[in-house]
């Protein structure tokens, strides 16, 4: 949830403790109590909450993987209830950061390094995976051989 300019860390707390104050009692909750609708979302398995003067996080997982949308959800409406918010959830990925998806990484070298890992793999080897790429801008690659140190 981002909070609109002019919010300060001691307002984003307080709405904190009650965003937390609402979603701590349903870490550990049994799954089959919000498939009986006893609950307003789905029970979490943990749930991690940051604050800032800007914003506010929840770091969460459904106790039942196939409640990801309703507990995305569910958190959604809870941010919506804070006027002037910009609420949402979303999946988050450590690989992704919104780059290329889930399946990608991005990988920044320079140097000898970037013989090893860029070079030698596609000239020598010559078999990737289908969906890896391997970009080279060097105009001399080198011969097929480890570089040395």
């Amino acid at each position: 949830m981002n909070a609109p300019p002019g919010y300060n860390l001691e307002t984003m707390a307080a709405i904190a403790d009650e965003v937390e104050a609402e979603l701590l009692p349903l870490v550990g909750q049994d799954p089959q109590a919000y498939d009986r609708g006893e609950l307003f979302m789905p029970p979490l398995k943990y749930m991690n909450l940051g604050v800032s003067a800007e914003n506010l996080r929840i770091i969460a997982e459904p106790m039942d993987p196939a409640h990801m949308e309703p507990m995305m959800d569910g958190i959604t409406q809870v941010y919506r209830q804070y006027p002037g918010m910009r609420a949402f959830a979303a999946r988050g990925s450590i690989i992704s950061s919104n780059d290329g998806g889930t399946r990608s990484v991005t990988l920044d070298v320079a140097g000898k390094i970037w013989l090893r890992f860029m070079m030698w793999p596609e000239r020598c080897i010559g078999k990737r995976k289908p969906s890896s790429t391997i970009r080279a801008s060097s105009p001399n690659p080198p011969a097929c051989r480890w570089p040395s140190h």
